[in-house]
Order: structure tokens, then sequence, then C-alpha cells
């Protein structure tokens, strides 16, 4: 069978045509063969649905394999991330007791103890002479 993509079924239908007629008269000097026919010629049907693209269906087909490519790498990554993340890994590796932990400040935190410190600097005495 002869298969043709084209934009126009007409010249989809006359190139698949005109292939198998040139296959047909070239097959003959090729391979010394004389009882080739061919069975039927390309028509063009009125109100031929295109058969390609399908945009619905590779929209579909797109969504599914981002989808699973984006679920897949975040397992790989959360996989090979060996980070140390809480005190039991650290306990774990080491094989040491954590003897304590810095905790997370906050930016607010951080603003007010520097404004607290600030504070503590500037008392109005003066220094030297």
């Amino acid at each position: 069978s002869v298969t043709v993509q084209d934009p126009d079924p007409a010249m989809a239908a006359k190139i698949a045509n005109k292939t198998a007629d040139v296959f047909k008269n070239e097959i003959v000097k090729i391979m010394n063969i004389d009882n080739v026919s061919i069975l039927s010629k390309a028509e063009v049907k009125e109100n031929q649905a295109p058969v390609k693209p399908k945009p619905l269906l590779n929209m579909a087909i797109a969504f599914v394999v981002g989808l699973m490519t984006g679920v897949g790498l975040a397992f790989l990554l959360e996989y090979l991330d060996n980070t140390i993340k809480t005190e039991t890994d650290v306990e774990k590796h080491l094989g040491l007791p954590v003897l304590g932990a810095v905790s997370i400040i906050s930016a607010e935190e951080s603003k007010k103890a520097k404004k607290q410190v600030s504070m503590v600097k500037t008392r109005g005495e003066t220094i030297g002479s």
C-alpha cells in the first residue's frame, strides 16, 4: 500500500497514484516481474476529514507525558538528594548525639532583634573627652 500525507487531499491522491504507476513500470526492470497490477486507485471523497493532525489527541498525549515526566523528575531528585534535613539524619550519618539545634529565625524576628541591639548601643553617653 502507498500512504501519502498532504494538506490537499487531491494532491495526496495524485501523488499516491503516480507513485503506484511509477512503481508498476519500474518493478519490471528492477526485479523482472511482469505480473504487477494496481488493485485500486486513490480517490478523493467529498467532505473528507483530515487524517492528521489531531490537536485534541496531541494535547492529551503532551499533558500525560509532561505530567509523568514532572512526577518522575521530582521522585528522582528526591531520591538523589543526600542533604541532612533533620536531627535524626545527623545522628544516623555521624553516629553521634545532637547537643543543640539552631532554629530558623524569620525576617520579622530578625528585624526586632536588630532594633533592640541598636537601642542598646546608643544610650546617649559620651565616650572620650
